[in-house]
């Protein structure tokens, strides 16, 4: 068993983790909201073989990822990658394209924390909601307008304005 921490060490530990954090990227709605849920993502996810690839975060790093105790009241968590590359891995472009129609666009952000990471994604909080102060990013090209109306999928199918 090792020793236990000293105050110094867990500080220097403490500074590491949120030296670590910085900028990170995913892909969301207006509300702040990720593409993958319940109901929704047979609308968009294609069948492509490196799907066994990409697991889902509480599968990859465990229900209790996220502490249920000795957090601040309104701190935010979500799923991102380090880089575009690693984004782009989950999202083809024409599955990109798709959420674009429903409203969802590639973002980056700053994460206060990163709790877990691997070689796919990583599991971050932040003091601001997900849908505060983030960046539109170019994923495979141009995005849409993170706020406003959206235009209906009809009308970005036939290329009208």
């Amino acid at each position: 068993m090792s020793p236990a921490k000293t105050a110094a060490e867990r500080k220097a530990d403490e500074r590491q983790r949120h030296k670590e954090a910085g900028r990170v990227y995913r892909v969301q709605d207006a509300e702040g909201r990720g593409p993958f849920r319940p109901g929704f993502s047979h609308w968009w996810v294609e069948e492509r073989p490196d799907h066994d690839n990409l697991v889902p975060w509480m599968q990859q790093f465990g229900h209790d990822a996220i502490p249920r105790t000795g957090w601040p009241f309104g701190k935010h968590f979500g799923c991102a990658c380090r880089t575009l590359g690693q984004l782009r891995r989950w999202f083809t472009a024409s599955e990109y394209a798709t959420l674009q129609r429903f409203g969802f666009q590639a973002v980056s952000m700053e994460a206060d924390r990163v709790l877990h990471e691997s070689e796919i994604q990583l599991l971050f909080q932040r003091a601001k909601p997900l849908r505060a102060d983030v960046s539109p990013v170019d994923l495979y090209g141009p995005n849409a307008r993170l706020s406003g109306p959206q235009r209906p999928a009809q009308e970005v199918e036939d290329g009208r304005k």
